[in-house]
């Protein structure tokens, strides 16, 4: 699960960066969803402290910093800075 979770994120994330709507992953299993807590039925939305949360667990699962915050809103970065210290 962990080679597949940190892609997902970032997915994730880049769909939902401006409208919070992710419609298209098909690569993804219901089970990765589950454990994401995230909703198995596509099109879904997710709200700022969901991003923020997969943002911190794509960093402890080893994925750039760099490559996670260009996946943010302002708003979610300051959460996630906050998530980290």
């Amino acid at each position: 699960m962990t080679s597949e979770i940190v892609p997902a994120i970032m997915e994730i994330l880049k769909q939902s960066k401006e409208g919070n709507e992710v419609s298209d992953i098909n690569t993804l299993e219901n089970e990765l969803f589950e454990q994401l807590g995230i909703p198995t039925s596509i099109p879904f939305s997710i709200d700022r402290k969901q991003r923020i949360d997969l943002a911190l667990i794509a960093a402890t699962h080893g994925a750039s910093v760099a490559e996670i915050v260009n996946l943010l809103t302002w708003k979610d970065f300051e959460g996630f800075v906050a998530g980290i210290l």
